[in-house]
């Protein structure tokens, strides 16, 4: 649970968790779900629902090893048991104002898998990646571009 030391997730030790959580070792799984059980939910809500996609821990593991979270998770709408789209965590992320770099780090991690999928196709030549977003707020529509080099 919460307590005074709680993690701060960055870019860097949500990879490293990710990691974690692809292990074939449950030990490794397990810490990294301690890890996710140990931040606050709101503050870093980004990076977990990053983490429930992209890690291989499954729904046991999360009701087990991270109970605070899962039920946090299931609060908001999630189901533990499927696999939610890239948009519907994105409108989770809108509906919370999530703060725009947040909603960034989220939109990198969205390119690098769009990438590796076209790659996966035989597109290796693409250099760059250019995705524009737009989004309907209250304060009228927003329009981003996401670009990288790849």
């Amino acid at each position: 649970m919460n307590n005074p030391e709680t993690i701060k997730l960055t870019a860097e030790t949500h990879d490293s968790i990710v990691e974690m959580m692809n292990s074939i070792d449950l030990e490794n799984r397990v810490v990294a779900l301690n890890c996710i059980e140990n931040v606050d939910f709101s503050d870093n809500l980004v990076y977990i629902l990053l983490l429930k996609k992209q890690g291989n821990a499954t729904t046991k593991e999360w009701r087990e090893h991270a109970p605070h979270t899962s039920k946090m998770l299931t609060s908001i709408g999630i189901n533990l048991d499927s696999t939610l789209t890239w948009k519907a965590y994105l409108e989770i992320l809108a509906k919370r104002n999530t703060e725009p770099e947040k909603i960034q780090f989220y939109l990198d991690r969205f390119v690098r898998v769009i990438h590796s999928s076209i790659k996966a196709l035989g597109y290796d030549f693409i250099e760059e990646l250019e995705i524009t977003l737009k989004r309907k707020t209250k304060h009228g529509e927003q329009i981003g571009t996401i670009s990288t080099r790849v």
